[in-house]
């Protein structure tokens, strides 16, 4: 008897269409426009689109097995196909979309950094280029006191190169083949990152936090959906996020970008231009 009532209740509750259809608009409303120029503001279906593929280092699984290099798309082409006609070479498309993820740049910790005579702790990178600590202060905390004896994690001109490297290239690549046509950057962002080796080369920079290529479509075209703004601020450079305090709020400087948009907290674009409405006079404070 439990055991009907609790497979009737699933049925009932789990997948069901209106559970679907809020949870895809959740996906909408959580979608930020950073940029936006004019040739982007109608990417209509039909038209060519390019995606390139993203690099994928060779590496081991959640399960251990080995995982060798290969290539990927982040925006299944099959899906993309329903609403554009996808294209092999960015020459062909009308517009490009070029879908990444944030800097892969360590986690401050090197066991090869041991092994040359080191503390162990490198520089933590949040930009695609190579990036070597030189403003990091002298005393930094850290250290597992049961592990070891290390109590300061000073890193200064230690270097890190992130791991997806290779999603910088894919868009120098595709601005350079489409000097005067539309690409759209789409960023899948679970930490925070800097811009400033990329953003000036895209049309449309739109961030997300792992969404369906539907909502990333329909995000794309003109509609009321977007209405979301940034949770945290986006840093100019390195330097200004290792000279931060890290229990003072909003002491980055954020980035500003090639329309002159400061990327603070608190700032998002819709179809009329910067989201200004009862939230953010509730609760950014502006400068």
């Amino acid at each position: 008897m439990t055991t009907y009532y609790m497979f009737n209740h699933k049925i009932k509750t789990v997948g069901n269409a209106e559970c679907v259809q809020e949870g895809f608009e959740t996906q909408l409303r959580s979608v930020v426009m950073l940029k936006n120029s004019s040739e982007s503001l109608t990417v209509q279906m039909g038209l060519n689109v390019y995606l390139p593929e993203r690099y994928m280092h060779s590496g081991r699984n959640w399960f251990g097995f080995e995982t060798p290099e290969h290539f990927k798309y982040l925006l299944n082409p099959e899906i993309a196909d329903l609403y554009f006609n996808v294209v092999e070479s960015p020459e062909e498309a009308d517009f490009a979309i070029v879908s990444i993820i944030i800097p892969g740049g360590g986690n401050g910790y090197d066991r090869s950094d041991v092994q040359s005579g080191s503390k162990g702790y490198v520089a933590v990178s949040l930009q695609y280029e190579e990036y070597t600590a030189e403003n990091t202060r002298e005393i930094r905390f850290a250290g597992e006191g049961h592990f070891e004896d290390v109590t300061n994690r000073y890193d200064n001109w230690k270097s890190t190169k992130a791991t997806n490297s290779f999603d910088l290239q894919m868009i120098r690549y595709t601005r350079e083949k489409r000097v005067d046509k539309t690409m759209i950057v789409t960023i899948h962002v679970s930490n925070p990152m800097v811009f400033n080796d990329f953003e000036e080369l895209a049309s449309s920079v739109y961030i997300h936090s792992g969404i369906h290529v539907q909502a990333l479509r329909i995000s794309f075209q003109m509609n009321l959906s977007l209405r979301d703004f940034l949770p945290s601020q986006i840093a100019s450079c390195m330097r200004t996020i290792e000279e931060q305090l890290e229990d003072t709020p909003h002491d980055l400087e954020p980035h500003r970008d090639a329309y002159g948009n400061l990327y603070d907290f608190g700032f998002g674009l819709n179809w009329n231009g910067i989201i200004s409405d009862q939230r953010v006079e509730k609760y950014v404070c502006r400068k």
